[in-house]
């Protein structure tokens, strides 16, 4: 008789597991457990850890709608005034780095150009300060004192400033 209420509690203790281990969280609990920074336009980058250094995804918003997923890289930073979003990529090896995507002007991902041409900083490279104008970024070694100046235009596209018409409209 002990043998089976041993058997029966195994038995629930691994249906119950399962059931736990399978429930999805609610979108409240994911955002409180979560990485989420806010654009000036109010874009919205959610970081979402899975098991292991450096496993996640991030998932761009724009009005609660998801417009772009990056695999293995997290949100640093937004510009402060254009929706320029700093990331961190993480490779599985000594050469993980920061770049940048201009979200506001449809730059998804990197995919097909010189890795060469768009990273900056370095494996501890986690923390960035934006320069006055926003022109540059300074991102902060977290293993050292080690802080390095990037200008972003050298980075990613940056929308040139619209001319203004001086033509008066015509009255006729």
């Amino acid at each position: 008789m002990l043998k089976r209420i041993i058997i029966f509690l195994v038995i629930v203790m691994v249906v119950t597991s399962v059931c736990i281990a399978a429930r999805k969280p609610n979108k409240e609990e994911m955002t409180a457990k979560h990485l989420m920074m806010k654009s000036p336009a109010g874009m919205k980058a959610r970081f979402f850890k899975l098991s292991g250094k450096g496993q996640g995804k991030t998932f761009i918003e724009k009005d609660e709608i998801i417009i772009a997923t990056l695999e293995h890289a997290k949100p640093i930073s937004w510009h402060p005034k254009m929706d320029i979003l700093l990331v961190k990529e993480f490779t599985g090896s000594e050469n993980d780095r920061c770049y940048l995507l201009n979200i506001g002007e449809g730059e998804y991902s990197k995919k097909g150009k010189r890795r060469s041409l768009y990273v900056m900083g370095d494996k501890y490279s986690n923390k960035a300060r934006w320069s006055e104008d926003g022109m540059e970024v300074v991102l902060y070694s977290t293993m050292s004192d080690k802080e390095n100046t990037y200008k972003i235009n050298e980075y990613t596209i940056i929308p040139k400033p619209e001319e203004k018409e001086d033509n008066p409209k015509d009255s006729n």
